[in-house]
């Protein structure tokens, strides 16, 4: 639009709010006024000819609304309240289309403004939708989508704003990473997540836990991870293997806040709790289908051990055991220490040794794992040792 079609327009406006509702004008006195013009239901019709410069209607509901100008020509809309004084919204084109939106309920003025009149004949339609943006079906925010659910920006069809959209819906980069909104940004879990910054790297709270991001969040494993939960076991407040302890370091199956089990494989032994911590795998035995091989024994034990130092002086230790068939790895013998007792058993299982025409049908793995027993409130680590995995 033109700066001098720019200023007429504007004086026109200002004219309207100075002078009450209808500009001055030395044509068509037909014209409606605000206050008396006609009322509407939910559409109205009618034309701008070179002589009309305002139009208005009333209209009354008790909910929000969304009035659209639709014209064939270069109209301009103005609501304004009961009081004809107050203005509640003005859209100006140059455009043949109009809208605005409202949360003043009753009764308000729309004026159907042609400004500066023309030699065209301009015929138009009212609208109203009724209801709350988000469900008055009408996209008051010209994204393309309409209410809720289809536009991002409800939250629900009582919300009376489309907008703003989520950043991962808003047609933005917004963490700078090449990729635009979900599904092209791998940081947008769906179209309706707020950030596309990743969950461990975006200084919020975002599973309500009360830590943050990566790595103070043990729900996150890096930065970059989409989501701070769920926290591993050790991590997550909760006695998850019901020994009477909750995560790292006071439960003693947990090396630390990460680790996702808090030693499921535990067990009181004469006031003693013993749990084991598995780890990487460091032995595989396959088991075939029966009556190809000759089985083998996997035993597994926590057996106590004395060593004496110079000078005779003695403690006692847990050790670990493990026997695969005629092997055994005894750690606590090999240091020389002398067996005293057998504590618990980790492992006792029988399983069918290989061969080399028999069908492998399974097979049975044992892990490194970690020993720690706690005696009262005192804990005792004891490596290596084995659990089946």
């Amino acid at each position: 639009m033109a700066l001098g079609r720019m200023r007429l327009r504007a004086a026109a406006m200002t004219a309207l709010v100075v002078l009450g509702c209808v500009a001055p004008r030395a044509a068509d006195a037909a014209d409606d006024e605000c206050g008396s013009g006609s009322a509407m239901g939910s559409t109205a019709t009618g034309t701008m000819d070179s002589n009309d410069i305002n139009d208005w209607w009333s209209h009354t509901t008790s909910q929000h609304r969304r009035v659209t100008l639709t014209a064939s020509g270069d109209l301009d809309l103005q609501v304004r309240a009961a009081d004809c004084q107050t203005v509640l919204c003005f859209s100006q084109g140059p455009s043949s289309t109009e809208a605005c939106s409202i949360t003043t309920t009753g009764t308000v003025w729309f004026a159907v403004v042609h400004w500066p009149p023309g030699s065209t004949t301009i015929s138009y339609t009212l609208s109203v939708a009724e209801g709350p943006a988000c469900q008055n079906g009408a996209d008051d925010d010209a994204d393309g989508a309409i209410d809720y659910p289809s536009d991002t920006g409800c939250s629900s069809s009582a919300d009376t704003t489309e907008a703003p959209n989520p950043q991962c819906s808003d047609g933005a980069d917004n963490d700078a990473d090449g990729a635009v909104d979900y599904p092209a940004d791998p940081s947008c879990a769906s179209s309706r997540d707020a950030s596309e910054v990743p969950a461990c790297d975006d200084g919020v709270d975002n599973d309500g836990d009360g830590r943050i991001d990566y790595p103070a969040d043990p729900g996150c494993t890096q930065a970059v991870d989409e989501a701070e939960s769920p926290d591993p076991q050790c991590g997550d407040g909760i006695d998850n293997d019901g020994d009477g302890y909750a995560d790292y370091p006071d439960d003693p199956g947990c090396s630390s806040e990460r680790d996702d089990q808090e030693g499921a494989e535990c067990a009181p032994v004469a006031g003693i709790v013993a749990c084991i911590t598995s780890g990487a795998e460091v032995l595989r035995v396959d088991a075939v289908e029966p009556g190809n091989a000759q089985p083998v024994d996997v035993a597994g034990y926590v057996d106590v051990y004395r060593f004496t130092a110079p000078g005779g002086a003695s403690t006692s230790l847990p050790c670990v055991v493990l026997g695969v068939g005629a092997t055994t790895a005894n750690p606590c013998a090999l240091a020389g220490g002398s067996f005293v007792s057998r504590m618990l058993a980790l492992v006792e299982t029988e399983v069918p040794a290989p061969v080399s025409d028999g069908v492998v049908a399974g097979g049975i793995a044992v892990c490194a794992a970690e020993l720690t027993l706690l005696v009262g409130d005192i804990g005792i680590n004891s490596a290596p040792a084995f659990a089946l995995c």
